[in-house]
């Protein structure tokens, strides 16, 4: 299941390599469209390990709407999805322009640059430090 889901939030492209980034203000910036994907536990597990959850990233329950489906009569419906939100972001991401989708091929775009082809791991030029609790 992949059909494109919307959800208003901040969506910036940041760092040296250039990665795209979901900050956690709802009603900020563009409705980001995206892909949904049903997975199951051990999956879970493993994209918690890529995405770094808890201690990077941090897997949120959201709401989106259904923009795209195979049977017409989905579309328009609310779908309970989980996100990789970056919470301690340094506030100059707050400048970047916010995207409503990012797709490192298209003409204009940032080209992500993939972990196998960085010089440092550490993505640390965005986040304040470690991860406190956001309320």
């Amino acid at each position: 299941l992949s059909p494109p889901s919307v959800y208003a939030s901040a969506l910036v492209v940041a760092s040296v390599y250039n990665i795209p980034f979901l900050l956690p203000l709802e009603g900020t910036g563009q409705e980001v469209h995206g892909e949904v994907y049903g997975v199951d536990g051990k999956m879970l597990v493993e994209l918690d390990a890529l995405e770094e959850h808890p201690n990077y990233y941090t897997r949120t329950p959201v709401e989106c709407v259904l923009t795209e489906c195979e049977d017409s009569a989905h579309v328009g419906q609310l779908l309970d999805c989980e996100v990789y939100f970056l919470f301690d972001y340094r506030k100059e991401l707050l400048s970047l322009p916010m995207l409503s989708r990012y797709d490192s091929y298209a003409p204009g775009q940032k080209r992500f640059c993939s972990i196998e082809s960085r010089d440092h791991p550490s993505i640390n030029d965005v986040k304040l430090g470690p991860k406190t609790n956001v309320t």
